[in-house]
């Protein structure tokens, strides 16, 4: 395959990733208990990189303390996922770049981890291009 259209391929891949994340957001923003109270969401950074560059990715107003874990979905021919699970740290913000998970597919801090990781759910590791 050209370099070209394996580029064009992988961009697409990253934004249908992006629009899950996006969605995902819109879900955790109603999750908040009192009337007009910010609950957990997503924050992505301002302008989506393309897709040679890592996206800035952040939990903001989880309970400090507790466990969550993050997954990545997307469905081009197939469902692939990735998930990993990280504490809480004081300031409730879990930075996918800066803070290590406790479970996930990939060691580190690694904010682009859940999307190199993906898998189909037949166990391929990259979809198909």
């Amino acid at each position: 395959m050209n370099p070209a259209r394996r580029t064009r391929s992988a961009a697409r891949r990253v934004l249908a990733a992006l629009a899950g994340v996006a969605l995902a957001a819109v879900a955790l923003a109603g999750c908040g208990t009192q009337q007009g109270a910010a609950g957990p969401r997503f924050a992505l950074s301002a302008n989506p990189s393309p897709v040679w560059q890592p996206v800035g990715i952040q939990v903001l107003a989880l309970p400090p303390g507790q466990e969550v874990t993050i997954r990545a979905s997307l469905v081009p021919g197939g469902l692939w996922s990735s998930q990993a699970v990280y504490a809480v740290p004081g300031d409730g913000v879990v930075d996918l770049t800066r803070d290590v998970p406790l479970e996930a597919p990939f060691t580190g801090a690694d904010g682009m981890g859940l999307f190199w990781t993906m898998r189909s759910s037949t166990g391929r590791r990259q979809p198909p291009t």
